[in-house]
């Protein structure tokens, strides 16, 4: 299938729902999409202040990606793969319809998130108040670049803080329109829906794309000595805990079965598929086996130091930088999160 093909599959949503939000918060600026022709795995938001609008940019490579793993693996060759993702618990005899639907609708739930992730960047008020300390300059929050030297005008902290912050904005409100159409008819959901007859696997699918969308991403990979103080982001195991911390705060919340939902229960699907996807990644191209450790690499990134350092930035860091977001925001001061 063509990328312009898949990207006119999701667009349609992805507008409807900014058009939703801005009559909702009374936003008067544009909020548009763009698709470049980089060839990088990348997505970025930012705010052009010339002439009042936010730009939310994706490359093209992102659809190509994401699009090629799931329709490359989710067919006959990997009949267990098919199961895993399904989340049935029960033998079944492969189908190709079914799988075809079943890979449609993960590449939804990936691409959805990473469109969510961008816009929340928007709507929690990061790109106005990153503007406002860099005299209107239309600096971008960008997914791609893990390092950098310059923050423009942000902390590493705080850089770091903001993009745990639009991670939890995307995964929250993934959820909160999966849960409404998955209720209601007609939806865009209707097209997937015989391959998620329960809440539950709901759920499960959602974060199963968490976790493949970390993978693809590199979660995997050897990694040299880390510089907290050079990241823009946390480590991509640590920051996925976070990511599946909001799912289950999410899931909790709801009086159903999906409130047994944890990380111990959660944590051993990263295991689970990390092998199949840097199999995928490595005969692809996108990577080099010896850039892959062992299947427990990624164990490091969630190791005590780690962890006491997040906790440092939700008790230290995100106290001092929700109040400079709220003048920005275009979500009331308590659904900042935090």
């Amino acid at each position: 299938m063509s990328i312009d093909i898949v990207i006119k599959n999701h667009l349609p949503e992805w507008e409807q729902l900014i058009k939703e939000l801005r009559e909702k918060n009374k936003i008067t600026s544009e909020i548009n999409i763009e698709f470049s022709n980089k060839f990088i795995f990348n997505a970025t938001a930012k705010k052009i202040v010339s002439n009042d609008r936010y730009l939310i940019t994706i490359d093209r490579e992102v659809f190509n990606m994401i699009y090629n793993f799931y329709h490359s693996t989710v067919n006959k060759e990997n009949p267990q793969f098919v199961k895993m993702l399904s989340y049935t618990g029960c033998e079944m005899e492969y189908n190709e319809e079914y799988a075809k639907t079943l890979a449609d609708f993960y590449v939804y739930l990936t691409l959805k998130f990473i469109f969510l992730h961008e816009l929340g960047h928007i709507m929690n008020g990061h790109l106005g108040y990153y503007n406002s300390i860099n005299d209107g300059m239309n600096h971008a929050l960008n997914m791609n670049e893990d390092i950098a030297k310059n923050f423009n005008g942000l902390s590493a902290h705080e850089y770091q803080m903001l993009e745990i912050n639009a991670d939890s904005f995307a995964s929250t409100n993934l959820m909160i329109g999966l849960l409404n159409d998955f209720q209601n008819s007609p939806s865009y959901l209707d097209r997937y829906k015989k391959v998620i007859p329960t809440r539950n696997q709901l759920f499960l699918m959602s974060i199963t794309s968490n976790i493949i969308l970390m993978l693809i991403q590199g979660m995997g990979l050897v990694k040299g000595g880390l510089k907290l103080t050079e990241s823009k982001y946390i480590p991509k195991r640590s920051r996925l805990n976070e990511i599946l911390k909001v799912y289950i705060v999410f899931s909790n919340t709801l009086n159903t079965s999906e409130k047994n939902l944890n990380l111990g229960v959660i944590s051993p699907l990263v295991d689970a598929y990390q092998g199949l996807v840097n199999c995928y990644l490595i005969q692809c191209g996108y990577r080099n086996a010896s850039e892959f450790g062992d299947y427990k690499l990624s164990e490091v990134e969630l190791n005590n130091d780690l962890q006491e350092y997040i906790t440092k930035l939700y008790k230290e860091i995100w106290p001092v930088i929700k109040p400079k977001l709220a003048p920005f925001a275009y979500v009331t001061y308590e659904n900042l999160g935090g």
